[in-house]
């Protein structure tokens, strides 16, 4: 999951993020707050900064986690839920579903 040039790869990255909505990362989103220019309404945001304390609440880890991606990504939503199993976190990969949609033209 990591190139040779020493970045991670699509996959690679989904696994983490997968990791995280389960609970299972170690490590969270960044939270901060923002505002909408022209309604001047204010919003919750992710950011590389530190901690907003009034930032609101990101959510909790999911039990189960149906990712609705395209059919052509049928073989890659496997890989990530290998990459779980592989973690250790078999349960999280069973309860990782994949909706697929296609688009016909």
């Amino acid at each position: 999951m990591l190139r040779s040039n020493g970045t991670v790869t699509y996959v690679g990255k989904d696994i983490a993020y997968q990791l995280w909505k389960f609970g299972l990362l170690g490590k969270d989103f960044i939270t901060g707050n923002g505002r909408m220019r022209r309604r001047g309404k204010r919003f919750g945001l992710t950011t590389s900064g530190a901690n907003d304390p009034a930032a609101p609440h990101f959510g909790e880890p999911a039990s189960s986690v149906y990712n609705v991606i395209d059919a052509r990504q049928a073989y890659l939503q496997k890989v990530v839920a290998a990459g779980l199993r592989a973690l250790g976190h078999a349960e999280a990969a069973d309860r990782s579903i994949h909706l697929s949609y296609r688009l016909w033209r």
